[in-house]
């Protein structure tokens, strides 16, 4: 069975950008009714007003494997949620990242019915944290063997990810605002926060290219002042940080409040980093099928970025990240191979008969 490209473009075209919760839940509602019409057991659970849909081959929430794909896409002009096929290629809005890998997992179930027990999550917030990924293992849905995140690199497989500090920073005034004019007579936060970022900087070893294990620290935000001619009395900036080493999170909390010597230190958000066992007998069957199918060794990768796995770690079950043949994802190049599409469902449902 291919891959049902009418459907996936239909998805496309909703725009289901994570901040669109209606287009996300239409999304999610016309994934159902598709896997209805080809005979899979669905569950439309709803979580902080999100349609999360799970889709099953046999009954119940923890079926022998769990696949996982997010229906949520980021935003894009409306160009780009009009989906063009070129030479056997997909363009479009969530092509790849992540609604070609959402059919992937459709396809798969529909393949394997009255087969093998192996149902998916198909979850509405990834790009925007996930809790509704959280929100689902908390309802108790899960996996006996093994759980698969379709959400990495095509021709690899991913075990583990950097985990995620999201750090807001303010510093405040000792004098309050006041006039331009007379730098001497006020305290102002933002060389404060600025001289703050640049010991931070100075200090911390970013990633290269070609050394990407390591702990990264990105400004995001810099907020600061309303008018040119006004000192204000407060300066905020954003971190994003991204670790390897879970013992290292509260050492980075304490090193970034103290270099920078904020007055106010907010977690926007925090997540551990996700590993899975290599020596684990699914991964390692996987990695054998994966082989026969490519024809060749497969690489293993660190992931910079964060998916859905993070949320799985807690099933002790292994969980392992794989992908579709795409690029562009989170640009206006966005697109996937739609031939890859077939070719991850065919491995995948080899992999799943076992």
């Amino acid at each position: 069975m291919s891959v049902n490209v009418e459907v996936l473009c239909e998805l496309i075209r909703e725009k289901p950008v994570s901040s669109d919760i209606a287009a996300v839940n239409r999304a999610e509602d016309r994934m159902k009714r598709y896997l209805e019409s080809e005979g899979l057991l669905c569950t439309m659970e709803e979580i902080g007003g999100r349609h999360v849909l799970f889709a099953s081959t046999t009954p119940g929430k923890v079926p022998d494997y769990l696949l996982n794909a997010h229906i949520d896409v980021v935003p894009g002009e409306d160009a780009l949620f009009v989906p063009r096929i070129e030479n056997g290629i997909l363009y479009a809005r969530g092509a790849d990242d992540c609604l070609g890998s959402s059919m992937v997992a459709a396809e798969t179930l529909i393949a394997l019915k009255g087969k093998v027990s192996c149902g998916a999550i198909f979850t509405a917030d990834e790009e925007i944290g996930g809790s509704t990924t959280a929100g689902m293992v908390k309802l108790g849905y899960g996996a006996k063997k093994c759980i698969l995140v379709i959400d990495a690199k095509y021709d690899k497989l991913a075990y583990c990810q950097k985990g995620i500090l999201a750090v807001e920073l303010i510093v405040r005034s000792k004098t309050g605002g006041g006039h331009a004019s007379y730098p001497w007579e006020f305290d102002n936060p933002i060389e404060r926060l600025a001289e703050g970022f640049v010991r931070l900087r100075s200090g911390w070893n970013n990633p290269t290219k070609d050394a990407q294990w390591s702990d990264s620290m990105t400004p995001c935000v810099f907020r600061a002042g309303r008018v040119h001619n006004q000192i204000p009395d407060s300066a905020s900036m954003t971190l994003n940080i991204r670790y390897v080493n879970a013992e290292d999170r509260d050492k980075i909390l304490a090193r970034i409040r103290e270099t920078i010597g904020c007055d106010e230190l907010h977690l926007l958000e925090s997540c551990g980093p996700a590993y899975t066992d290599l020596e684990a007998p699914e991964v390692k069957r996987l990695l054998a099928v994966m082989r026969k199918h490519f024809g060749r060794e497969i690489p293993l990768a660190h992931m910079n970025g964060a998916t859905d796995a993070r949320h799985f770690m807690e099933s002790n079950v292994p969980v392992a990240m794989i992908g579709v043949k795409g690029s562009g994802e989170h640009s206006p190049r966005e697109y996937v191979h739609l031939d890859s599409l077939d070719f991850v469902s065919k491995y995948l449902q080899d992999y799943l008969l076992g």
